[in-house]
């Protein structure tokens, strides 16, 4: 599975792709890590408790699929709730054995991933990389100097 972590800028009507991370799970991931047959022989519980996050990306050529489920959540949402989700969001998926991306959730909130600011992907956009904290903030002072902090703000 793969968090991909959006933002909709309202101001530029644009959707920015930020950044790819994997949850961590206590014991889970450790246990999947090892051969079937040492899985098979192991008695333990296993735990599905997110205790961290690490960084992740994904084939070049998976990217404009990756972008497209954002830029139909982000059209979706302005269908259904006007004016749609306002700054950043995570897209939850998983990719088949036939490499199609599925959302099984979705984040409509600041991720809890400190991990994107190591993403390249706002460097694409903006020369430099960053989390997602500095882009709201570039988002609000924005809309502030051009007097439309009520778009940004509900």
């Amino acid at each position: 599975y793969f968090n991909f972590n959006f933002f909709y800028s309202i101001l530029h009507d644009r959707v920015e792709f930020l950044g790819i991370d994997r949850r961590l799970q206590t014991n889970l991931n450790d246990f999947t890590s090892l051969p079937a047959k040492q899985q098979l022989e192991i008695d333990v519980e296993l735990q599905n408790i997110e205790v961290g996050h690490m960084p992740a990306t994904i084939r070049e050529s998976f990217l404009e699929k990756v972008f497209e489920m954002g830029n139909k959540f982000v059209d979706s949402t302005k269908k259904e709730f006007d004016p749609g989700i306002i700054g950043p969001f995570a897209l939850q998926s998983a990719i088949t054995k036939d490499f199609e991306l599925v959302v099984f959730d979705v984040s409509p909130r600041v991720p809890g991933s400190p991990v994107l600011m190591m993403s390249p992907y706002t460097h694409y956009y903006y020369g430099e990389s960053f989390g997602t904290g500095k882009r709201i903030a570039m988002e609000i002072s924005e809309a502030i100097k051009e007097e439309r902090l009520d778009e940004v703000v509900t």
